[in-house]
């Protein structure tokens, strides 16, 4: 009682100082140095969303899915976890029905043309060639001129393993694809890595903070904090932003050559912590910033490398 008591004082103060040093931390952090291209729109492409778990499509980027059904795209998503590992009471059938029966809500919401659950145990995710062989034959047939993956750096196995498996599977399926966009969800990436950012205005920010609401069964989530994050990219793009939503773009050749250096480097997820509500922002950044800084030069130079080659 007592210790809820001085959570509930102290809360809205470190919200606060949260917010005042993400401000800072955005407005004057370094950019990338080949600058940050806004996500093109108005072209008409087929989208494939690889999500570890039902919510992450909304978080990474459910502004920019919106975006794209305003092209006409068409969009399909992965779903590789079964996401009985929430925080919830429901029994685990009853939690991988509800988190399906929120993935279609969403797919409506968002106006998603196809939903595919691989159902893999969430939170056990590794590499695996019967996953790769399923998630193969979705890209096989929807043939996609984009895909959206998360970020190799993350705070949960799940989400970094989801792509070393799309690295897998891609190197098989077009070895010289070179459309992919890594994403961030619950571990944020530093500024300078980011080359591809989407910028949101008003409406459509608060279409996205909507779809957020969906997600009833995450229960010990508050989404403000991913929605603080998005404001505060704001201030990474020129011009006005409601809010950003952001990526690092690479090909293939590019994300197998960052995930053999974080590999070499030592890399494990366990080094930082997931955020989830703007309490918990500041430690989020806080927890691994040094190894995620070392990680983050390394991965410049293969960016820059590529960049200053063309």
């Amino acid at each position: 009682m007592v210790k809820d008591i001085i959570k509930a004082i102290v809360k809205y103060p470190i919200a606060v100082v949260n917010y005042a040093i993400l401000w800072n931390y955005y407005r004057w952090s370094e950019r990338n140095n080949n600058s940050i291209e806004n996500m093109q729109e108005g072209k008409r492409e087929r989208v494939l969303v690889i999500a570890p778990h039902v919510d992450d499509e909304t978080i990474g980027l459910g502004g920019t899915l919106l975006k794209h059904v305003e092209d006409n795209s068409s969009i399909h998503c992965v779903y590789i976890t079964d996401g009985s590992g929430s925080n919830t009471e429901l029994p685990k059938e009853e939690i991988t029905k509800a988190r399906q029966q929120e993935a279609k809500k969403i797919q409506e919401l968002i106006g998603i043309n196809e939903l595919y659950f691989m159902n893999e145990v969430d939170g056990s995710i590794q590499p695996s060639e019967s996953l790769q062989k399923r998630i193969y034959s979705i890209v096989d047939k929807v043939k996609p001129d984009v895909i959206y993956t998360p970020f190799l750096i993350d705070a949960h196995s799940d989400h970094v393993e989801t792509t070393v498996n799309i690295i897998k599977v891609l190197k098989q399926w077009n070895p010289s694809f070179d459309n992919i966009y890594m994403y961030e969800i619950n571990c944020p990436i530093i500024p300078k890595l980011v080359n591809v950012a989407m910028v949101l205005d008003e409406k459509t920010f608060n279409r996205k903070i909507k779809l957020l609401d969906v997600f009833k069964t995450q229960e010990s989530m508050e989404f403000d904090g991913f929605i603080s994050l998005n404001r505060r990219k704001g201030l990474l793009v020129k011009g006005k932003a409601a809010a950003v939503e952001v990526f690092v773009k690479v090909n293939l050749q590019q994300i197998e050559e960052i995930y053999e250096i974080l590999k070499l480097e030592g890399f494990s997820y366990h080094q930082f912590r997931q955020l989830s509500n703007r309490y918990n922002l500041l430690l989020g950044f806080i927890q691994g910033y040094g190894k995620k800084a070392l990680y983050t030069n390394k991965i410049q130079a293969v960016l820059n490398r590529s960049h200053s080659s063309r």
